[in-house]
């Protein structure tokens, strides 16, 4: 029971700290993402959105000079503001990919821990009583042996 309950805190610990994260440092729109592309240091980006809806425009910059813009990057973007853009990818030749999005860990883990967890729960109910049962009959047997005396 010990090995199942560690088994259990170790695997929500990796769920919550977010398994699989992406290392995509968040940059604004304008100036730094429209002067990258403008500039020709971006050459392919993707269109994504999380689960919440907010849609991003992830890349990565051509070697170049730093000016403290990171490898990769993701910019948030409006709808407006995506219709700018894509006519800038034209202008600029920058290859442009629409990716759905992909699902947290948590969307695989759950279906997996939840009808664990509710079966752990249940043996731990059945347990808990078949215990208490035990001890009630050997209370009824100490009960029996005195009255016998």
């Amino acid at each position: 029971m010990k090995l199942i309950m560690m088994y259990l805190v170790v695997l929500s610990s990796v769920v919550i700290t977010g398994c699989g994260r992406e290392d995509f440092v968040e940059i604004s729109y304008n100036p730094d993402f429209v002067r990258l592309v403008e500039n020709g240091r971006v050459n392919t980006v993707e269109h994504t959105h999380d689960g919440a809806g907010v849609r991003w425009i992830r890349g990565k910059v051509i070697a170049g000079e730093g000016q403290g813009i990171p490898e990769k990057f993701k910019v948030r973007i409006t709808s407006r503001q995506l219709q700018e853009a894509s006519t800038l990818f034209k202008e600029n030749n920058v290859v442009f990919k629409v990716v759905p999005p992909k699902p947290m860990a948590g969307a695989y883990v759950t279906p997996m821990i939840l009808p664990l967890l509710i079966a752990l729960i249940w043996i731990a109910i059945i347990f808990f009583v078949l215990k208490l049962a035990l001890r009630l009959v050997r209370a009824v047997e100490r009960i029996a042996e005195n009255m016998d005396k």
